[in-house]
C-alpha cells in the first residue's frame, strides 16, 4: 500500500460553517507526493460557500498562528454565541507546484438548546471526493496514536469526517502538540497523509473560552 504525504499551508478565507468545494488535486489523482506552498491567496478553482446563517449572527472574529477562530452571536441574543468555531484550511501543492486547497480541519460548539453554555467541542476534517469511505479517516497528534474518525457525508466535491465530543483531555493534546496528522485512504487504495500545524490553536481555545464566560 502506498504512502503519499502532504504539506500544507493556512490560507485566509474564513469559514464559518461552510465547505471547501473543489476537485481531488492532480498530486492525489496521480500519485506524486508535494512539497510546502508558498505563501499565496487561495486560487480561483477554490470555491468557499457560506450559509445564511451570518445574516443572522454578529460575529466575533481572530487569528492565532495558522488558525482562524470566531463567534457567532444571534442578533435578538448577543449577550452569548451560538456557535464558536475554530479552524484552518488545508492546501497543497499539484503537480505544477500550483497551490490548491484540499479542504479544512474544524473545531466547533454548539450553544446546548435553551441554555446559555456551549457543549462540547466537534472535529469536522473536510477532505476532496475520492476517498474510500469503507475505510476509516484517522487522525494524530505529533507521534502519538491515530484517533478514528467517522465518515459523514459527501456533498458535492467534499467529503466529511467527524469526531464527536472531544474530551478535555485530547484537547489538552491539540493545545499542546506542534503537529497533527490526517490520514485516510484513497479510492484507489493509497494511504493520503496530511500534516497541518497547531500553532496558535492553544490561544484560540483559550480566547474563545474567556468570551464565553
Amino acid at each position: 500500500m502506498k504512502l503519499i504525504k502532504y504539506t500544507y499551508m493556512a490560507c485566509g478565507i474564513l469559514l464559518i460553517g461552510g465547505m471547501v468545494c473543489i476537485g481531488l488535486p492532480a498530486g492525489i489523482r496521480n500519485g506524486h507526493a508535494t512539497t510546502r506552498a508558498p505563501a499565496v491567496t487561495v486560487p480561483p478553482t477554490a470555491k468557499v460557500t457560506t450559509p445564511d446563517v451570518q445574516s443572522s449572527m454578529e460575529i466575533r472574529s481572530q487569528t492565532a498562528g495558522a488558525w482562524s477562530y470566531r463567534c457567532l452571536y444571534p442578533h435578538q441574543d448577543n449577550h452569548f454565541p451560538a456557535r464558536c468555531l475554530v479552524q484552518q484550511q488545508l492546501v497543497v501543492q499539484n503537480q505544477k507546484k500550483q497551490p490548491m486547497v484540499i479542504g479544512a480541519i474544524v473545531f466547533s460548539r454548539d450553544r446546548v438548546k435553551d441554555t446559555s453554555s456551549l457543549g462540547p467541542y466537534e472535529l469536522l476534517v473536510e477532505t476532496p471526493q475520492g476517498m474510500a469511505l469503507n475505510q476509516q479517516a484517522a487522525i494524530s497528534i505529533d507521534t502519538g496514536a491515530f484517533i478514528p474518525l467517522q465518515w459523514q457525508t459527501c456533498v458535492g466535491r467534499v467529503c466529511i469526517a467527524q469526531l464527536n465530543s472531544l474530551s478535555d483531555s485530547l484537547l489538552e493534546q491539540f493545545s499542546h502538540g506542534k503537529t497533527g496528522h490526517i490520514r485516510m485512504t484513497s479510492l484507489r487504495g493509497s494511504v493520503l497523509s496530511i500534516s497541518f500545524e497547531l500553532n496558535g490553536i492553544s490561544h484560540a481555545f483559550d480566547t474563545i473560552n474567556n468570551w464565553i464566560k
